[in-house]
């Protein structure tokens, strides 16, 4: 399992900064601690960009995919909270 940092997240996705690049169209599985929940989700990645000034982190978006009704919900009262708190 390859360690990452989440750098943004949505309903739909996540960008992730990861030492080692992933291929696109790879399939993934996530395990996100959200507010002391645990939610397992499944993604595809769209995209890879190379770090920027030649090291650090990669970026990888991964798009879910198959996400069940419990983690959507999950997922979905996580984002909600992060919303009211951020101005």
């Amino acid at each position: 399992m390859a360690e990452f940092r989440v750098v943004a997240l949505s309903e739909t996705g996540a960008s992730l900064a990861m030492d080692m690049p992933m291929a696109v169209g790879s399939r993934c599985d996530l395990s996100l601690n959200l507010a002391q929940r645990v939610v397992d989700l499944a993604g595809r990645v769209a995209y890879v960009k190379p770090p920027e000034s030649g090291e650090g982190p990669y970026l990888v978006g991964v798009d879910f995919e198959g996400v069940d009704e419990l983690d959507a919900g999950l997922l979905g009262s996580f984002l909600e909270e992060e919303r009211r708190r951020s101005p």
